[in-house]
C-alpha cells in the first residue's frame, strides 16, 4: 500500500470526493478540512485512477518530514 495525500479542487464537495475515492480503491484515514486535503492509502495500481476522480486536484505520495534536534548541532535554538 502507498501512503497518499489527496488535494481537493477548489469548491469540491469533500464528502462526495471521499466517497468516489473510496469506490476507486482509496482507504481514507484523515480528512483535513481546513487544508482541503485527504490522507490515506491505496494500492500502487490505483493511484492513476484516483487522480481521475472528479474533484481531485492532485494525488501525491506522502513523504517523511524530519526536524533536526535542538541544540548546538544546528537545530532550532
Amino acid at each position: 500500500m502507498t501512503e497518499l495525500i489527496i488535494t481537493l479542487a477548489p469548491g469540491a464537495d469533500r464528502k462526495g470526493v471521499a466517497e468516489r475515492l473510496k469506490a476507486a480503491g482509496f482507504r481514507l484515514e484523515q480528512e483535513l478540512e481546513a487544508l482541503a486535503m485527504l490522507t490515506g492509502h491505496a494500492d500502487p495500481e490505483a493511484v492513476a485512477r484516483l487522480g481521475a476522480v472528479e474533484g481531485v486536484a492532485a494525488v501525491e505520495e506522502s513523504q517523511p518530514v524530519r526536524i533536526p534536534p535542538e541544540g548546538p548541532q544546528g537545530g532550532a535554538r
